[in-house]
C-alpha cells in the first residue's frame, strides 16, 4: 500500500514538472520582441501585450504571401492574419484591402539583407480597418547586422495599429 502511494506520488511530480515545463517553453518564443513608438500609436506595458502574442502565435485564418501572390488561405472563417514571406509581397497586399478587410495583424519576414536598406511603404495599411498590429521579423544572417527597424518603415500618419518588430539569426 504505501509502495502505491509513493508511485502516485512520483508521478503526480513528474506531471506537475513536465506541466510546468512546458509553461516555459510557450512563453520563451515571446523574448526578444519589441515595440516601436509611432506618433498615433498607445503605447502600452507589456501586460497588455496578450493579443498580439495571441494573434501572432496561435492558429487562425490566415492568407500567405510569397513572391507577390497568395500561396495559400487557411481556415474557414475570414482571416484575421496576413503573413508576408518576403518585402516584394507588400505589392500585393495592397490589393487586398478590400477583401480582407478584417485582418487584425499583418507579420512581414525579412529575409534578404537587401531588405533591410530599402524602405518598406506600408502608409496604405490604414484601409484594413480593423488592424491593430504589424510585426517585422527580420532574419539576419550574421549576429553582428544590425536593423533600424523605425526608419526602415512609412506608416501613414492615419495609422493606429501597434508595430512590434523581433530580429533573429537563424542557426
Amino acid at each position: 500500500m504505501k509502495n502505491q502511494h509513493s508511485i502516485s506520488y512520483t508521478l503526480v511530480r513528474v506531471s506537475l514538472f513536465f506541466t510546468l515545463l512546458t509553461g516555459y517553453f510557450s512563453f520563451s518564443q515571446n523574448k526578444n520582441i519589441h515595440e516601436l513608438n509611432y506618433g498615433n500609436t498607445v503605447t502600452v506595458n507589456n501586460s497588455n501585450r496578450n493579443d498580439f502574442y495571441n494573434l501572432a502565435f496561435k492558429l487562425h485564418p490566415t492568407v500567405y504571401l510569397s513572391n507577390n501572390e497568395i500561396k495559400n488561405v487557411y481556415g474557414a472563417s475570414s482571416p484575421i492574419k496576413i503573413k508576408l514571406s518576403d518585402a516584394f509581397s507588400i505589392a500585393i497586399l495592397k490589393s487586398l484591402t478590400q477583401k480582407y478587410g478584417d485582418t487584425q495583424l499583418i507579420i512581414i519576414t525579412l529575409n534578404n539583407t537587401t531588405n533591410f536598406n530599402t524602405k518598406l511603404d506600408l502608409s496604405f495599411l490604414h484601409e484594413f480597418k480593423k488592424l491593430k498590429y504589424i510585426f517585422i521579423k527580420c532574419m539576419l544572417k550574421d549576429s553582428n547586422d544590425k536593423v533600424d527597424v523605425k526608419n526602415l518603415l512609412k506608416l501613414s500618419p492615419n495609422s493606429t495599429a501597434r508595430v512590434f518588430y523581433k530580429t533573429e539569426t537563424p542557426s
